[in-house]
């Protein structure tokens, strides 16, 4: 099963990424993943700061440019893995490599693929 896993982080972020995890250690686990044959992609937010919210409620679209600053921004880092089950990806996330002094909270959805539904819209429109 492929599954989204996303990263939060309580606390402050700083400019190296999440918390103050070492870099060699996140990428020390990422290729941990990879020769599992578990990682799919490995995302995070970009070094900038500067994000774009979009709503959209009651027929309107409202835009929000502003700083990744916030304290409600707390998305670091977000991954698909390819598991056996929502328990080995809870496995995976415990081997992550936090510091004593750092919280991070994983998110673990399972993933639908919709390639499918692109394709018949793609048909649909070829069609027209």
């Amino acid at each position: 099963m492929r599954t989204m896993v996303l990263l939060r982080t309580e606390g402050a972020r700083t400019a190296s990424g999440p918390g103050a995890a070492a870099p060699s250690g996140i990428e020390a686990f990422d290729a941990s993943l990879t020769r599992a044959g578990v990682l799919l992609a490995s995302l995070g937010p970009g070094r900038d700061g500067d994000v774009a919210r979009v709503r959209i409620g009651g027929g309107r679209a409202t835009v929000r440019h502003g700083e990744a600053t916030t304290a409600d921004d707390d998305l670091a880092g977000l991954w698909l893995w390819q598991v056996r089950s929502i328990d080995e990806a809870i496995a995976w996330a415990t081997r992550y490599p936090a510091g004593p002094a750092e919280q991070f909270e994983f998110e673990i959805r399972p993933v639908a693929d919709r390639s499918a539904d692109l394709d018949d819209v793609r048909v649909s429109l070829q069609e027209d």
